[in-house]
Protein backbone atom coordinates (compact mmCIF):
# COMPACT_ATOMS: atom_id res chain seq x y z
CA UNK A 1 0.00 0.00 0.00
CA UNK A 2 2.74 2.56 1.08
CA UNK A 3 4.59 1.88 -2.36
CA UNK A 4 1.32 2.37 -4.30
CA UNK A 5 0.71 5.59 -2.68
CA UNK A 6 4.04 6.53 -2.97
CA UNK A 7 4.07 5.55 -7.12
CA UNK A 8 1.46 7.65 -7.18
CA UNK A 9 3.09 10.75 -5.59
CA UNK A 10 5.60 10.39 -7.87
CA UNK A 11 3.86 9.82 -11.26
CA UNK A 12 1.61 13.28 -9.86
CA UNK A 13 4.47 15.29 -8.61
CA UNK A 14 6.73 14.44 -11.79
CA UNK A 15 4.08 15.88 -13.91
CA UNK A 16 4.47 18.88 -12.05
CA UNK A 17 7.75 19.12 -11.63
CA UNK A 18 7.54 18.89 -15.62
CA UNK A 19 5.66 21.14 -15.97
CA UNK A 20 6.84 23.85 -13.60
CA UNK A 21 10.37 23.01 -14.93
CA UNK A 22 9.23 24.30 -18.77
CA UNK A 23 7.75 27.18 -17.69
CA UNK A 24 10.00 28.78 -14.74
CA UNK A 25 12.62 30.95 -16.29
CA UNK A 26 13.05 32.82 -13.09
CA UNK A 27 14.74 32.22 -9.36
CA UNK A 28 13.18 30.97 -6.02
CA UNK A 29 13.96 34.07 -4.58
CA UNK A 30 12.72 36.24 -7.13
CA UNK A 31 9.07 34.27 -6.67
CA UNK A 32 9.28 34.65 -3.17
CA UNK A 33 9.73 38.81 -3.59
CA UNK A 34 7.11 38.67 -6.23
CA UNK A 35 4.95 37.19 -4.07
CA UNK A 36 5.65 39.54 -1.16
CA UNK A 37 5.18 42.47 -3.23
CA UNK A 38 1.90 41.18 -4.49
CA UNK A 39 0.62 40.88 -1.13
CA UNK A 40 2.37 44.02 0.42
CA UNK A 41 -0.11 45.58 -2.31
CA UNK A 42 -3.49 43.50 -2.25
CA UNK A 43 -3.26 43.17 1.77
CA UNK A 44 -1.72 46.59 2.67
CA UNK A 45 0.58 45.08 4.79
CA UNK A 46 3.26 47.37 7.01
CA UNK A 47 7.06 47.31 6.42
CA UNK A 48 7.54 45.23 9.30
CA UNK A 49 4.86 42.40 7.71
CA UNK A 50 6.52 43.13 4.54
CA UNK A 51 10.11 41.95 5.74
CA UNK A 52 8.76 39.06 7.35
CA UNK A 53 6.48 37.66 4.43
CA UNK A 54 9.80 38.30 2.46
CA UNK A 55 11.91 35.89 5.15
CA UNK A 56 8.91 33.40 5.50
CA UNK A 57 8.68 33.33 1.44
CA UNK A 58 12.69 32.82 1.12
CA UNK A 59 12.62 30.07 3.64
CA UNK A 60 10.01 28.33 2.23
CA UNK A 61 11.02 28.99 -1.43
CA UNK A 62 14.66 27.35 -0.03
CA UNK A 63 12.51 24.15 1.33
CA UNK A 64 10.66 23.65 -1.96
CA UNK A 65 13.88 23.82 -3.92
CA UNK A 66 15.30 21.00 -1.55
CA UNK A 67 12.22 19.07 -1.68
CA UNK A 68 12.03 19.01 -5.69
CA UNK A 69 15.22 17.74 -6.14
CA UNK A 70 14.45 14.99 -3.68
CA UNK A 71 11.37 14.57 -5.66
CA UNK A 72 14.00 14.22 -8.97
CA UNK A 73 16.20 12.03 -7.74
CA UNK A 74 13.23 9.41 -5.95
CA UNK A 75 11.68 9.63 -9.54
CA UNK A 76 14.74 8.83 -11.16
CA UNK A 77 15.15 5.78 -8.69
CA UNK A 78 11.80 4.93 -9.59
CA UNK A 79 12.40 5.05 -13.42
CA UNK A 80 14.88 2.62 -12.66
CA UNK A 81 13.69 0.02 -10.79
CA UNK A 82 10.75 -0.17 -13.38
CA UNK A 83 13.81 -0.62 -16.15
CA UNK A 84 14.46 -3.89 -14.12
CA UNK A 85 11.09 -5.08 -13.82
CA UNK A 86 9.41 -4.28 -17.13
CA UNK A 87 10.04 -5.80 -20.52
CA UNK A 88 11.48 -3.60 -23.66
CA UNK A 89 7.97 -3.71 -24.89
CA UNK A 90 5.82 -2.25 -21.34
CA UNK A 91 8.75 0.07 -21.32
CA UNK A 92 7.57 1.07 -25.00
CA UNK A 93 4.48 1.03 -23.78
CA UNK A 94 4.67 3.06 -21.25
CA UNK A 95 7.31 6.16 -22.74
CA UNK A 96 4.56 6.09 -25.22
CA UNK A 97 1.62 6.80 -22.43
CA UNK A 98 3.51 9.54 -20.92
CA UNK A 99 4.06 11.59 -24.29
CA UNK A 100 0.58 11.01 -24.88
CA UNK A 101 -0.01 12.63 -21.10
CA UNK A 102 1.93 15.09 -21.32
CA UNK A 103 0.70 16.16 -24.89
CA UNK A 104 -2.43 16.58 -23.16
CA UNK A 105 -1.38 18.07 -20.27
CA UNK A 106 0.12 20.80 -22.72
CA UNK A 107 -3.31 21.00 -24.92
CA UNK A 108 -5.26 21.47 -21.22
CA UNK A 109 -2.71 23.80 -20.13
CA UNK A 110 -2.72 25.88 -23.21
CA UNK A 111 -6.42 26.48 -23.96
CA UNK A 112 -7.90 23.24 -24.03
CA UNK A 113 -11.08 22.25 -22.87
CA UNK A 114 -12.86 25.07 -24.90
CA UNK A 115 -10.95 27.87 -23.20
Amino acid sequence: MKKTVMVALLTAVSVSVFAQQKSKDFDPEERAQKHAERMKKDLDLTEKQYKQVIKMNEERAEHMKALREELKKEQKAYQEDLKAILTEEQLTKLEAQKKERRKKFKEYKHGGRGH
